[in-house]
Formats: C-alpha cells, sequence, structure tokens
C-alpha cells in the first residue's frame, strides 16, 4: 500500500519527485470540486494500488476531493476500498514569508500573484482540518526531505501530531 501526503505548496512535492520515481507529483488544486471531484476519486481509488506514493498539493480544493472521497457512495461498493490517508505537511506559521520567497523563486508571475493571493487560506484550510490522520509543521528552513525518506516514513525526531 503506498503513502499520500498531502503537502502545502512550496515545501519541495516536485523536487522531490524528480529524484523519487515511486512518487507522483498529484497538483489536484486547479481542478473544479463540483466537475472533478469523481475523476479525482477514481485516482485516489487506483494510485495507491499501483504502488506509487502520492504527493497531494495542499489547497481548500484538495480537502474537498478527499471528503468526496471518503463519502462517495461508489467507493464503498467498489472491492477493496480503502480511503486515501489524510497526512498533512504544512510550513509552521513563522514562515510564511520564506515560503512566498520560494514560490516568487520559480519566476511564473501568474502563479507567484495567485499562490500568493490564496495562502492563508490554503493554509488555514490545511491546519484546521479535523479529519487527518498525521500532522507535520516544518520548521524554518525546512523541506519534505527533511520530513520523509524515500519511503515515505517519518524521519527519526519529526513531531508528528496524530489525529483520528
Amino acid at each position: 500500500m503506498s503513502k499520500q501526503y498531502i503537502v502545502f505548496t512550496g515545501c519541495g512535492k516536485t523536487t522531490w519527485c524528480k529524484s523519487h520515481l515511486n512518487w507522483v507529483d498529484l497538483d489536484i488544486g486547479w481542478y473544479h470540486a463540483e466537475f472533478d471531484s469523481h475523476a479525482v476519486s477514481n485516482m485516489f481509488y487506483f494510485f495507491p494500488r499501483w504502488d506509487y506514493n502520492l504527493l497531494i498539493a495542499g489547497a481548500e480544493e484538495t480537502l474537498k476531493f478527499v471528503q468526496y472521497h471518503k463519502n462517495n457512495f461508489r467507493n464503498l461498493l467498489r472491492p477493496n476500498f480503502v480511503p486515501i490517508k489524510v497526512n498533512i505537511i504544512i510550513p509552521s506559521p513563522e514562515m510564511k514569508d520564506e515560503i512566498l520567497a520560494r514560490i516568487a523563486g520559480r519566476g511564473c508571475e501568474g502563479d507567484v500573484r495567485y499562490l500568493t493571493s490564496v495562502y492563508d487560506q490554503n493554509w488555514k484550510a490545511l491546519d484546521n482540518y479535523k479529519d487527518f490522520d498525521t500532522k507535520v509543521y516544518l520548521k524554518p528552513g525546512q523541506y519534505l526531505s527533511d520530513i520523509i525518506d524515500e519511503n515515505g516514513e517519518y524521519k527519526p525526531g519529526i513531531d508528528i501530531i496524530y489525529g483520528k
């Protein structure tokens, strides 16, 4: 069974996937929850069965897709349905300027403007989400590679908050 992490923008998802071939950088934040929920739920159903680990871009929309997947009655009829794990990795509150600088360093002005405008909304949505399995706050200067190993296990010494 694969590992699934919902990871906030600017934490190193794409860089991680470039050097770890069994990991997928799944950016569903651009999808529309009303129209694309069933398609995303299918991805959530199949990807873990193919031994790919998922790094799902953390946004408010992402949580809507996760809830749809968990509550979709069609999934409950599927053989061996297992809802995805909600392991959240977000920057600590004092990292906002650092994360925005990382995003700005990518150079795409449209993305920078958009991600800057939704930063607080997405951060609060992930931080306040109650139905999670684990949650980790990055410390200043940390990236995803400082939190998990190549197998998707938390590294020693990481402060993990356990949910439900």
